[in-house]
């Protein structure tokens, strides 16, 4: 459950989309989503009459948007407040093993939380409510604050408003308690700030911020966390967090942190304390990095085990490892797409059965079945089902077929595959509305799976051969994570039985339960070894998961029935709402205006105006802009629709402006001022794959320019006294592009890793368009990087674009160093310099109409800082280096060794986030020139991350 700064998927144009209007909603659609969508609305109803009750807080007066779709396997909701409340649900059931699994209802629990960051992030008073009034929403302080501040209250509201959220869970408390005793809870509020890598890594702001907001709530009383917002929501000029912490707190965010923490660290301990006092069992350790080796399987022979694999360094992988005695070495086998999951071996040990994602055109991204043979390297991965959703799988001890979990629109079934008939049955119906996770098959034929029903318990079921369902337990913790002794006698599961996370052991014949690891993290995904005397789990601690290996040799002790609770099934009162089909107008229209002010070196350079709006599921796209300019005395007006309805997409660019023109005597610039009339419209197309992205598109554009007729020529003498213009008075250029994406990188990247990206574009200005002069150009651009293998995030980078051009007026291309930048106002307008330069020479010190840049770079993590100064919104995240080599030339005509020049240099490198959200690179260096004319460049400058 993420806060997105826009609107979640654009439409497919295959979907028919439809409008459920309630009374405080527009909830849209496409089709097979109407009994979802309905109860959303119900929920969203509820929710937003319970949240306003609670909180007291002014909601917006419009209608919320919100949009539900079914085209991805992934468990999210996005909330956006501007320019209008939006909210999008994506109806996937979150898996039981992930931080969402713990819930009454999982659409109540998303959108409590998704509908909690439009009520608090909608709050706006005093001035801050007057420039609202006047401009429409644009001005919303509580949008500056740091995420988990935003994340936190969310989830805090999630948990305190449904029965069921994930402050408290046995997951969340896991998290906190390891944080705690290893050593890496933040000693103050700073380390929260940004985004720490350490784990839980991306689920921080819910975890923390959740738990720290909760306990602000409990210790002050819920109205003061609610006033927090309120008067956060008046302040004119942001941050200065303390400050309102103490008028709604009495204390400051320090202060309350310093306690929670002290409070955290005594309550791990204190549970600490109690496991070891009962005899902890954790097993052995068979692996150390941490981070997250998860769902381990045995092979028949009880000697290998596979597994997927991940260290922040490095794609989420399949590993096959090799068990001898109590020591496991890993070989990677394929580079996990999607999620791979648990995977099975096939009978005779030469395939591995797993799970890869894959995108179905433009904007379906679903799971599949595949195998890896592992008796050809590298392993591949064959495809056994083609879009039918599948995850969790098993397969059955035959060899014969393979049981899958497959969703729609939010609900579960049960599928079996045939692996020699490529048929699919279904064994358990979308109709039981059960949340089915991760079967797994008995010897004889029966499956034992994980179900939650609607405000249920999370329990451990039997599906008989004759279709039967048994229900094997029936106890408020969760049980998850199945796994089979070879005999079929026993299943081993994960449970939050006492509020930690352990494997037990029920026995089918007496359902008597027993726990078999006591640990103080987690244990979850367990696999029994084919002898049965000995089992392999995933553990978690605070550097992440690792492996463990229990033996089973009956060390175990008798689990005792938790006091029962009663069922309360969730049933939100339906609401009445007409349906109609969905139309982009509706939702399009201007709601704010802004006034622009270009600011300069000298001040105010011109004042504007702008307004826009994109409808709910961004088929449709459109800006209006005028600026005058204070230096020109001059109005200038631009205009552009893009409409993503249908594939490809396609824009339109209208634009009237003043602009500068350049002419050249005795190759001297003269800039003198002309009139500019512009058009363009263009189509393009994204082809999206699991690896790669490649992107292609054209567009036609007209340029009317129209000046004081200076003398044009159509060829340049660089020692004539006579102008020479480069510009024709009209122009009509067609332009194809494309682009190839296929760089990765990890969490811990300090940069792209490896893989390459490139990318051409063709601009044609031919004399059958009515231009005077005949013109084209090509430019090109190819990154390629390297990852070293003697330490993680060293990388060798290089980077060559260029371009030529050529007709009867040709380009002009220049090269050079970094031009000069205003660090304040690019902070102020949060933008900075980007892309590849000749380093240690001015800026454009080079020009022709052709030219070629290469960068050859050598880079390096230098030091970690992943902290910040208390509450101030700047988040120190790392420092690096690099030294390069740039090579570049620029030339009219022929080419000749003379025109290369080189230089080298070095620079460091500071990763920041700025205002809590901006990620922004300070980058200070020195480059000198090695070849003719000497030169050299000490720059500062702010540019977006690398």
């Amino acid at each position: 459950m993420a806060l997105a700064p826009g609107v979640g998927h654009a439409a497919d144009p295959d979907l028919e989309w439809f409008t459920l209007t309630t009374e405080h909603f527009h909830l849209h659609y496409h089709q097979g989503g109407e009994a979802f969508a309905r109860r959303s609305a119900a929920i969203a109803e509820e929710a937003r009459a319970t949240l306003l009750k609670a909180t007291g807080w002014t909601p917006h007066s419009d209608r919320v948007h919100l949009t539900c779709h079914d085209l991805s396997d992934g468990a999210n909701g996005f909330a956006r407040v501007q320019p209008y409340d939006a909210l999008t649900l994506l109806a996937f059931g979150p898996e039981a093993d992930t931080d969402l699994g713990r819930y009454d209802d999982w659409l109540r629990v998303l959108i409590y939380h998704e509908l909690s960051h439009l009520l608090h992030l909608d709050q706006a008073g005093g001035v801050v409510g007057v420039v609202n009034t006047i401009f429409g929403k644009t001005l919303l302080p509580n949008l500056a604050l740091p995420r988990w501040f935003i994340e936190g209250i969310a989830t805090y509201a999630e948990s305190r408003h449904t029965p069921l959220g994930r402050v408290g869970s046995a997951q969340f408390e896991m998290y906190l308690r390891s944080a705690a005793l290893g050593g890496t809870l933040p000693e103050s509020i700073g380390g929260l700030t940004g985004s720490p890598i350490s784990r839980p890594g991306g689920s921080w702001a819910y975890v923390f911020g959740g738990d720290f907001l909760t306990w602000v709530a409990d210790r002050h009383g819920d109205a003061t966390l609610i006033e927090f917002g309120r008067l956060y929501g008046r302040r004119l000029l942001p941050y200065g967090l303390n400050n309102v912490a103490r008028q709604a707190f009495g204390e400051d965010f320090e202060q309350l942190y310093a306690a929670w923490r002290a409070d955290l660290v005594a309550r791990a301990k204190a549970v600490e304390s109690r496991e070891r006092k009962a005899g902890l069992i954790p097993g052995h350790k068979l692996t150390t990095e941490g981070w997250s080796h998860n769902a381990p399987a045995f092979d028949h022979s009880g000697r290998r085990i596979a597994l997927t694999k991940s260290n922040g360094h490095e794609a989420s992988s399949l590993h096959v490892g090799t068990l001898d005695g109590d020591k496991l070495t890993l070989e990677r086998l394929y580079q996990c797409y999607g999620n791979c999951g648990r995977s099975m071996w096939s009978p005779d040990d030469s395939e591995i059965i797993s799970v890869g994602s894959r995108w179905y055109g433009p904007h379906r991204y679903f799971r599949d079945l595949v195998s890896y043979n592992l008796e050809t390297r590298p392993a591949r991965p064959t495809r056994l089902t083609h879009g039918q959703r599948s995850r969790e799988p098993d397969l059955r001890q035959d060899g014969r077929t393979v049981v899958f979990v497959t969703g729609s629109w939010g609900r579960t079934a049960l599928m079996e595959h045939d692996l020699r008939t490529q048929q699919t049955r279904t064994l358990i119906g979308f109709d039981r509305k059960l949340q089915l996770n991760q079967p797994r098959y008995l010897p004889d034929g029966r499956i034992v799976f994980s179900a939650q029903g609607n405000g249920g318990f999370r329990d451990l079921w039997l599906r008989e051969t004759d279709g039967r369902l048994v229900r094997l337990t029936t106890t408020p913790e969760r049980e998850i994570g199945a796994a089979v002794s070879p005999d079929g006698s026993t299943v081993y599961y994960s449970s939050d039985h006492g509020g930690i996370w352990n494997i037990h052991a029920l026995d089918l014949r007496t359902r008597a339960r027993r726990q078999v690891t006591r640990v103080l993290g987690g244990a979850f995904n367990p696999s029994v070894s084919p002898d049965g005397r000995q089992l392999i789990y995933n553990g978690y601690s605070a550097v992440g998961f690792d492996l463990f290996l229990v033996p089973l040799d009956g060390r175990s002790t008798p689990v005792t029935d938790t006091v029962q609770s009663v069922e309360r099934p969730y049933n939100p009162r339906p609401v009445d709402g007409r349906i109609r089909p969905y139309r982009g107008y509706r939702s399009a229209w201007p709601r704010t205006w802004s006034p622009v002010f270009q600011l300069d070196q000298t001040g105010l350079g011109g004042v504007g105006v702008e307004i826009g709006a994109q409808d709910a599921l961004g088929h449709h796209s459109w800006t209006l802009g005028v600026d005058y300019s204070l230096l020109r005395e001059d109005v200038s007006i631009a205009t552009s629709y893009s409409y993503s309805g249908l594939r490809p997409s396609m824009n339109v660019f209208l634009a009237r402006f003043r602009g500068d023109a350049y002419r050249y005597i005795r190759d001297e610039v003269e800039v003198f001022a002309h009139e500019n009339l512009y058009a363009a419209a263009g189509i393009s197309t994204s082809i999206p794959h699991v690896e790669h992205t490649f992107h292609i598109g054209a567009d036609v554009s007209y340029l009317l320019s129209v000046d004081p007729n200076p003398p044009v020529r159509l060829h340049h003498d660089p020692g004539s006294d006579e102008p020479f213009v480069q510009q024709d008075n009209q122009r009509v250029s067609i332009e194809l592009f494309w682009s190839y994406d296929h760089v990765k990188r990890y969490a811990l990247s300090i940069s792209p890793d490896e893989g390459w990206r490139a990318g051409m574009a063709f601009r044609l200005t031919p004399h059958w368009l009515g231009n005077t002069s005949e013109r084209w150009a090509m430019s090109w651009h190819f990154d390629t990087y390297f990852p070293m293998p003697w330490w993680h995030s060293n990388v060798l980078v290089f980077k060559l674009k260029g371009g030529v051009s050529g007709g009867e007026a040709p380009d002009s291309f220049s090269v050079g160093g970094f031009p000069q930048q205003d660090l304040v106002m690019d902070l102020i307008n949060e933008r900075g310099l980007f892309g590849s330069y000749l380093r240690g020479y001015p800026s454009g010190a080079f020009r022709g109409d052709a030219f070629h840049l290469l960068t050859s770079e050598y880079r390096l993590p230098v030091l970690d800082l992943f902290t910040a100064a208390g509450t101030l919104p700047l988040w120190l995240e790392r420092l690096t280096a690099a030294v390069f080599s740039d090579a570049g030339m620029a030339y009219y005509d022929d080419a000749t060794l003379d025109h290369i020049k080189v230089t080298v240099g070095g620079e460091v490198a500071l990763r920041t986030e700025l205002f809590y959200a901006v990620p922004f690179t300070l980058r200070v260096g020195y480059a000198r020139a090695v070849t003719d004319p000497p030169a050299e460049q000490l720059y500062i400058i702010l540019g977006s991350n690398l």
